[in-house]
């Protein structure tokens, strides 16, 4: 069978492929978040995370002619820079120890600050270079060692409250250029196998379907809708994640 499931397992993952994707096209972000939710209820994350960051990598070069014109491209070489440097740490921590204790304290941080976020709590000194470069860091760690790279990024760009196409624009292709780095980290380490590979190429036409829908609606958004759905999608893949750590353990 397709991903080595079952048939409801593998309507499970045709679900979160769509879903994801959805995400992705409408937000720039979560379709990683979606897919490591779903599919390590039957598969252990060391596997799981080459796919997800491989269906990113699809979509993002998808978007890429779409939303290039919107992307701060400063805010972009900034994130990419910080990320760059500890995301083989990220790779190190998944070939070495469980990766569950790290996917806790990262998706428990992002569930309390997008819940600060969405009450109206603001961070004006986000938009400081050291904290971007922080951001970047965070970030890189997060998605070699559980492949959520956006989930970090889209927290601190609703913290500096972005223009909604601009926050779009800019997260999706971090993801992406994030993506291909992780992609190289996970061939060299060895976590990239055939069967990853494999795996990801029977998930891009339940991805690709999801993006073009959401890239659709993206259109009917206004930004402070945005932010919300945004932080609401945040709220949601941690708690999510969480759960399904928790209850595994």
């Amino acid at each position: 069978m397709a991903f080595g499931l079952e048939w409801g397992g593998l309507l499970i993952a045709a679900a979160a492929l769509f879903i994801g994707g959805f995400a992705r096209g409408l937000t720039g972000f979560g379709n990683a978040a979606i897919i490591m939710a779903a599919l390590t209820l039957f598969l252990p994350p060391r596997d799981v995370v080459p796919i997800a960051v491989g269906l990113e990598v699809v979509a993002g070069s998808l978007q890429l002619p779409f939303l290039w014109a919107h992307v701060d491209r400063r805010l972009l070489a900034t994130v990419t820079l910080g990320a760059i440097c500890t995301t083989p740490l990220g790779v190190l921590a998944l070939t070495l120890v469980n990766g569950e204790t790290v996917r806790l304290a990262i998706l428990g941080f992002i569930l309390l600050a997008s819940g600060l976020l969405l009450s109206g709590m603001t961070l004006p000194r986000a938009r400081s270079t050291p904290a971007t470069v922080a951001a970047g860091a965070v970030s890189g760690f997060a998605n070699g060692a559980a492949g959520l790279s956006g989930i970090p990024i889209a927290l601190f760009l609703a913290a500096r409250d972005e223009q909604a196409p601009v926050m779009r624009a800019t997260l999706a292709i971090y993801i992406l250029l994030i993506g291909l780095a992780t992609l190289a980290l996970f061939a060299w380490s060895g976590l990239l196998t055939t069967d990853a590979i494999a795996r990801t190429a029977v998930g891009i036409p339940f991805t690709i379907v999801g993006l073009i829908l959401g890239m659709r609606s993206f259109a009917y958004l206004s930004t402070n809708l945005f932010r919300r759905i945004t932080l609401i999608l945040l709220i949601t893949v941690a708690a999510a994640g969480l759960a399904r750590t928790l209850f595994a353990g």
